[in-house]
């Protein structure tokens, strides 16, 4: 057996050993839980500007295509063909191009008479 000293000379060491090995562990422990909450706030905050992106497209999306099945309801009511009935309910036949649109915007000012 080994005298005395030399065996508290061996457990001071082994503490010490454990002391430094526990102090980096928990340095590591902290600077992963450090690491962990940032990141995950960053990801929420790009996974909710994200998200907010992509719904903000959906509803755009999603009202072109209201748009679109309001415009083809008729077309889709008669089995797919447009039919003179259709044309004629708008006073166009099958061979005359649609009428252009009215200009948008104020009416002309009337120019002033000149009678008295």
């Amino acid at each position: 057996m080994a005298p005395p000293s030399s065996v508290t000379k061996v457990r001071q060491q082994e503490w010490a050993a454990r002391d430094a090995a526990t102090s980096i562990e928990l340095g590591l422990r902290q600077i992963s839980v450090f690491l962990t909450e940032f990141g995950n706030t960053l990801f929420d905050r790009n996974a909710k500007h994200a998200l907010k992106t992509l719904e903000g497209t959906l509803n755009q999306m999603d009202q072109r295509m209201a748009l679109l099945e309001a415009k083809a309801a008729p077309f889709l009511a008669n089995g797919g063909e447009m039919g003179s009935q259709n044309l004629g309910s708008q006073g166009l036949t099958p061979d005359t191009p649609a009428p252009p649109e009215p200009p948008s915007g104020p009416p002309a000012a009337a120019a002033p008479s000149d009678a008295v």
